[in-house]
């Protein structure tokens, strides 16, 4: 089982890659419900308000690490 901030630089991921994917479909690779998707999305574009606000999204920076 992953937990949250794994799941959240999954979706992340996903998000970023070219092309447009449904939340179903980004859902279904990951083996999440689409409400989860949909609740980390919303989360992440409310992050986005912030211009280092890409940073946090990465591994180094949810392990604690400085990434500067």
């Amino acid at each position: 089982m992953i937990n949250i901030r794994q799941r959240r630089q999954q979706i992340s991921t996903a998000l970023c890659e070219p092309g447009r994917r449904s939340i179903r479909a980004i859902g279904a690779v990951l083996g999440i419900s689409k409400s989860s998707v949909h609740r980390h999305q919303a989360a992440i574009a409310q992050r986005n308000q912030f211009p280092e606000s890409t940073l946090w999204e990465t591994a180094a920076a949810s392990n604690g690490y400085s990434v500067w």
